[in-house]
């Protein structure tokens, strides 16, 4: 046999010794996969189903309503929209207040961008089980200075009886910031992000005689020149216009607080600010028989007392539980 036919000869058994290889490793390859468990390597023909989506939570009807005051009052352009919400879904006694802001057009840096509901939860107001409506948005505008990055706004919004009440913003006034968060603390929604509000016993004695004082000189009194001067000097220039109106007739003597007295005092801390809550108890021919009195940088700045107004009443309720004096009889 010549050397051609050999080499010829060897070649052909090295492709017969190959394929065989070939396919004695395919059978190895697939009895592995065969005894692989199918919880990992899942059969061809039964493929693995694609995980469902979580389903979007539907809104309550409280919900509903606290979401398009956002979208179809303050977001919206349209005066007859924004007017028919009002009709609608406001409570009777704040529609007249609401009306007048209906044809005005809402500044871009008020408006919600992207609002969803994130949290509501309910609270006793005065016998009143109300809703409140945790609602996040975004800034209008992006932010140039933060790289476009979105900034997160929040509101609280009160509902009762379906109807819309009242709304808490974080603004820069100190009553309305101190408001906000006595209710953002009341939410589970990214409460460890939620500035926390720090309380010590005793305020200072120059803020406890601002809390005298304004009952003495401005809420007990007739003096309307002397009201003025103490509105100028002695309250917080974010609240002036809110209390020029006292000035101008004499309080009611069936509401006024007769030889008022500090029952106790709180300071307070929340982010940078600081200031004093001043629980003064007198005598009184109605039922309200005590005020309390928000003092910040020696003014004062708000006062707290039982209303009848379910938005103002339970910012009262929220701060008295902080106080351990007890109530007047």
């Amino acid at each position: 046999m010549n050397r051609i036919t050999i080499m010829t000869m060897l070649l052909f058994l090295m492709i017969i010794a190959s394929a065989c290889g070939s396919t004695s490793s395919g059978k190895a390859e697939n009895l592995k996969s065969q005894s692989a468990p199918s919880a990992i390597l899942p059969s061809p023909s039964l493929p693995a189903a694609p995980s469902p989506e979580p389903e979007e939570r539907k809104l309550t009807p409280d919900e509903e309503v606290a979401l398009a005051y956002i979208t179809d009052y303050l977001n919206s352009d349209d005066p007859e929209g924004k007017a028919n919400y009002v009709k609608q879904h406001f409570a009777p006694d704040m529609q007249e207040t609401a009306l007048k802001y209906a044809s005005t057009v809402t500044k871009k840096d008020k408006r919600f961008k992207d609002p969803s509901v994130k949290e509501s939860i309910q609270m006793p107001v005065n016998g009143v089980q109300v809703t409140l409506v945790l609602i996040q948005g975004y800034e209008d505008q992006p932010c140039r200075a933060c790289n476009n990055f979105k900034t997160i706004k929040e509101v609280i919004l009160m509902i009762a009886d379906n109807k819309m009440v009242w709304g808490y913003l974080k603004t820069d006034d100190f009553h309305e910031r101190l408001s906000f968060y006595l209710l953002r603390h009341q939410f589970k929604t990214a409460a460890g992000e939620v500035p926390a509000l720090t309380l010590t016993e005793g305020a200072p004695e120059e803020d406890q005689e601002v809390g005298l004082a304004y009952i003495h000189d401005f809420y007990n009194s007739d003096d309307l020149k002397g009201k003025r001067a103490f509105l100028f000097q002695s309250i917080q220039p974010s609240v002036t216009s809110t209390f020029y109106a006292h000035t101008q007739v004499a309080t009611n003597k069936n509401i006024r607080l007769q030889n008022a007295k500090v029952a106790e005092s709180l300071q307070y801390q929340l982010e940078e600010r600081r200031g004093s809550l001043v629980l003064l108890q007198g005598e009184c021919s109605c039922d309200n028989k005590e005020l309390i009195i928000l003092v910040v940088d020696a003014k004062m700045a708000w006062q707290y007392k039982k209303l009848d107004k379910l938005q103002e009443d339970i910012i009262y309720h929220l701060i008295r539980d902080k106080f351990q004096a007890p109530s007047p009889s």
